[in-house]
């Protein structure tokens, strides 16, 4: 997340990458503080977005899944340089 969060506040004026507190990402655009507020500052989401990591089940050993990767390589053939 540490290029995009560069990359926004990089190429964009008063941009920033932000998580919010419900666990989604934004690229906010910061008005300034609020009239009154006591220092409270109004933002502008411009992009909402969400990663969701879910675990996978592999229902195939591990020792099976690296001798088909062998096998795999094995039967290409050799570039000759």
């Amino acid at each position: 997340m540490l290029s995009l969060k560069t990359y926004f506040e990089k190429h964009f004026d008063n941009v920033r990458l932000v998580r919010m507190s419900d666990g989604s990402y934004r690229v906010i655009r910061d008005l300034g503080l609020v009239k009154g507020g006591k220092g409270l500052r109004c933002h502008e989401p411009l992009l909402t977005f969400k990663l969701h990591f879910k675990p996978v089940k592999i229902h195939v050993p591990l020792s099976e899944l690296i001798n088909e990767f062998w096998a795999q390589i094995k039967s290409q053939p050799a570039v000759a340089r």
